[in-house]
């Protein structure tokens, strides 16, 4: 003799279907938190190339003008190219120059950085300590 099986059930209950939901949503944010993580750090480590390479520009400059800086190697990248500081910003980078007769002052920034978006929190770049700050 056979005995009937219950009436069986195909697919998901309503609440199966919301756990599933819920976890994929879960995982989803992870993914996103994490992916602007990295891209947060990649544009944070540009920055500190682009702000390197700009100091090696100036640099270079100074030597070739007997340690003297000023006017000639004033620039912002939102503005006119400068010749005596033959670099373009990475995509998305601002970047200032200030400098007097012995001295100079790099600051980079990006708007879509994590440590640093605006002007008051670029990257400096100084050729001596407090030298930002002064000029």
């Amino acid at each position: 003799m056979t005995i009937p099986l219950k009436h069986q059930k195909n697919g998901f209950t309503i609440v199966e279907l919301i756990i599933v939901i819920a976890v994929i949503g879960i995982l989803a944010a992870m993914s996103l938190v994490s992916y602007n993580g990295v891209q947060g750090n990649a544009r944070d480590k540009v920055i500190l190339s682009d702000a390197e390479s700009v100091a090696t520009e100036v640099v270079r400059y100074g030597v070739n003008h007997e340690g003297t800086y000023g006017s000639a190697v004033v620039w912002s990248s939102s503005g006119a190219a400068n010749v005596n500081i033959p670099f373009i910003p990475s995509p998305g980078n601002v970047i200032a120059v200030t400098a007097d007769s012995a001295r100079y002052c790099i600051r980079v920034y990006n708007p879509n950085s994590s440590s640093y978006k605006t002007v008051s929190t670029a990257y400096k770049k100084e050729s001596a300590p407090g030298v930002c700050s002064v000029l």
